[in-house]
């Protein structure tokens, strides 16, 4: 493919655009139709003519045997044979385009817009789209905005030739360095081609917008892309989008507790927490600022460290029904009242911290006990053990003792005395006879 494309490189310097397709073929806007000579037209044509004609007509035998899916080796062999049939790179330009293989796609369609940019403004649907599928949006743009000036009327492409530019600009616009005009610009340029973008694809022209506006600082339309958002995915990103712009705090504590159960692990879940926590304590704090009676919070980590046997179900109860109970206070009391009522919490928390104290230390002694049985029983083992060897070896030291006196008496008595063992249930004896 390499040797076939440096070959044809070599022509295209060599030989003009239209020299040869004006001789033998009739053009109209992008249809090609050869002008096939009969054997008399042939040969009046001179040698070096002759050899020209019969490359032209296979290149249109080639050309017309080709279809955009199966045989790309009949526009190859159709290039080679006249490198300036146009209609072969759109051909294979949309082959490309559609396998995918985008850089070969660029290649043959850039041919083609330069040798006829009237008749094939298609291939600035190619180019803009290939260069967008590799990341080069700074081409993207540049051949889709030229595609959008042929004015094309197929809805389907506007709408995906707008998302495209809208992601192309707004991927620039991050890169464009901070409080600059050329930022502003492109930050503009995102948001006019996000504006027309089709219902059908609202969610990622609300995430455009988001971007933008967050980014810019302008909260208010920023929350009302993040609805947008969540209301078509809830999600964990799209309630923090909602508590990230809102200023309402009621608005961005039920985000906060949205966000976490929505959330899909267990660090999402912990980082949310922590500011429904901090959120929550504020409220807190705010109300009881001119009181002498404050309700006194948990510690929250502490009642998470002891909860070994309620774990993180008793734990996430007992933090909600603490927030539950102080909002309460603070909704239906004030002064006075409002104090009693904190009291009142501070004294449910005491008592509930004081039984879970007593269930961590009913616990740990339990856990303790267990312990010194399993010591007192292995202790009983080794002792029993001990004495089973202890019985053991007196009982061969008796028998060592009994022999050794046997050995002893025999040695001693006269050649005409046997010594015989005796053994009674009341013990051992030697028993010594003459014969």
């Amino acid at each position: 493919m390499k040797k076939i494309l440096f070959f044809i490189l070599l022509v295209f310097v060599a030989i003009p655009c239209d020299a040869i397709e004006s001789k033998y073929y009739s053009i109209e806007g992008n249809k090609w139709t050869f002008n096939e000579l009969s054997k008399d037209e042939q040969k009046k044509l001179s040698k070096e003519e002759k050899v020209e004609y019969k490359k032209i007509a296979k290149a249109n035998k080639y050309l017309s045997k080709g279809n955009l899916t199966q045989k790309t080796k009949f526009y190859l062999k159709a290039i080679q044979n006249n490198p300036n049939l146009i209609p072969a790179y759109e051909k294979l330009a949309w082959h490309y385009f559609y396998e995918p293989d985008y850089n070969k796609a660029i290649s043959y369609a850039d041919y083609v817009l330069k040798n006829d940019s009237k008749n094939y403004p298609r291939m600035n649907a190619i180019l803009g789209f290939s260069y967008y599928y590799i990341n080069n949006y700074d081409n993207a743009c540049k051949y889709l905005e030229s595609l959008l000036a042929t004015k094309p009327t197929e809805q389907n492409m506007l709408n995906d030739t707008y998302l495209a530019l809208a992601f192309s600009y707004l991927d620039k616009y991050k890169k464009a360095p901070n409080d600059s005009q050329e930022k502003k610009q492109l930050g503009q340029k995102t948001i006019e081609y996000a504006n027309k973008i089709s219902w059908d694809n609202k969610y990622d022209a609300a995430q455009i917008r988001y971007c933008i506006f967050y980014d810019q600082g302008k909260l208010e339309l920023a929350l009302k892309e993040a609805w947008t958002l969540f209301l078509k995915k809830q999600n964990f990103e799209n309630s923090m989008k909602i508590a990230n712009c809102t200023k309402n705090e009621n608005e961005k504590l039920k985000a906060y507790y949205d966000a976490r159960e929505l959330a899909s692990n267990e660090n999402e879940y912990m980082f949310v927490n922590d500011l429904i926590i901090y959120a929550e304590q504020k409220k807190i704090d705010d109300s009881i600022k001119n009181l002498k009676v404050f309700v006194k919070k948990p510690s929250w980590k502490e009642v998470l460290n002891s909860t070994s046997y309620g774990t993180l179900r008793y734990w996430k109860k007992r933090q909600d029904d603490f927030f539950e109970s102080t909002n309460n206070c603070i909704k239906n009391h004030n002064g006075n009242n409002l104090a009693a009522c904190f009291g009142q919490v501070n004294l449910e928390q005491e008592k509930l911290t004081n039984k879970l104290n007593e269930e961590v230390y009913r616990q740990e002694q339990a856990a303790m006990q267990q312990q010194m049985l399993r010591q007192q029983q292995m202790s009983n083992y080794y002792s029993a053990l001990n004495a089973y060897y202890a019985q053991k070896n007196a009982n061969y030291s008796e028998q060592n003792a009994y022999y050794a006196k046997q050995n002893y008496l025999q040695n001693i008595m006269p050649k005409n005395y046997i010594i015989t063992p005796k053994s009674t249930p009341f013990g051992n004896y030697i028993q010594v006879n003459q014969y």
